[in-house]
């Protein structure tokens, strides 16, 4: 059935939204205004469908008409968190932020215990620039649900945009206990830990990458750091060599190795190795 020439069934109705949506992003908004008036023809009281049929009507220049639907939408949608958090998915899909996580917060006051609607406010209310909000909302979060990877990887995210260095440090911390398994995490844990001074948990943390991928050059090379930061410069080098090992044209891995020579006083290895380095070509300056 063209879904241009009646009423909509069921079956379609997914594909048809989708198809206005498409209609939507791509200005079109013609098209697809004549899809959601046929979506409202048929599915009169789908909060979702008004929602954005009030946005197509805004661009089109029909404000009154736009905030008549969001209107009604807004009454059918009020109690409904899963309505409430669709409409803030188009929100933010149709850039605005700033609305929709308005919208998921209305969502999340009535479904408290989804933790994938405080997902999608603290992408909001991050991609609308509210950080500071975000991160209150984060560790609210984190603390509700406190293993749930997903919103930890989003406090940790956040606190790295705000400049939080001991923040993400927390974050990361509680990921990778949650997360023993995770190359990932460790290697946040890790390069943040380094970061903040704690030398000897970032070695454990890039101790434990170079566990789970023992083929990895980056975890060699990151442990090799971490042991330099530490005083450890011979037992560096072991960890630079098998990083170069893994990797032999790699220049960072190369310089690594220079620095870690250099802080042991071997310097003519040191000399020879930096030379290597500046021999391939993404090093030459």
């Amino acid at each position: 059935m063209n879904p241009r020439l009646g009423k909509i069934g069921t079956e379609d109705a997914e594909r048809v939204f989708s198809d206005a949506m498409m209609h939507f992003e791509r200005g079109a908004f013609d098209e697809a205004a004549q899809l959601c008036r046929q979506l409202q023809t048929s599915f009169p009281k789908n909060a979702s469908v008004l929602q954005l049929f009030g946005l197509v009507q805004l661009k089109r220049g029909l404000a009154d008409d736009a905030r008549a639907k969001r209107d009604r939408a807004g009454a059918l949608a009020r109690d409904d968190p899963e309505r409430i958090a669709n409409y803030g998915a188009v929100l933010a899909d149709t850039g605005r932020p700033g609305l929709a996580a308005e919208m998921f917060r209305r969502a999340r006051a009535l479904a408290p215990h989804e933790p994938r609607i405080v997902a999608n406010l603290l992408i909001a209310l991050r991609n609308a620039g509210r950080l500071n909000e975000a991160a209150t909302a984060a560790v609210e979060a984190t603390d509700q649900f406190p293993r749930d990877a997903l919103l930890l990887n989003q406090h940790a995210e956040i606190e790295e945009i705000r400049g939080r260095t001991d923040l993400v440090l927390i974050a990361s911390r509680r990921l990778a206990a949650l997360a023993p398994d995770d190359a990932r995490a460790q290697a946040r844990l890790g390069w943040v830990a380094l970061r903040a001074g704690e030398t000897e948990l970032a070695l454990a943390a890039f101790a434990r990458w170079a566990e789970i991928v023992p083929g990895d050059a980056k975890a060699s090379d990151a442990l090799g750091l971490a042991l330099q930061a530490s005083g450890r410069f011979e037992d560096a080098i072991a960890a630079h060599f098998h990083a170069l090992e893994q990797a032999p044209r790699d220049g960072a891995v190369l310089c690594n190795l220079g620095s870690a020579l250099v802080l042991a006083g071997k310097y003519v290895e040191a000399s020879a190795v930096l030379r290597r380095a500046a021999a391939i070509p993404e090093m030459a300056i």
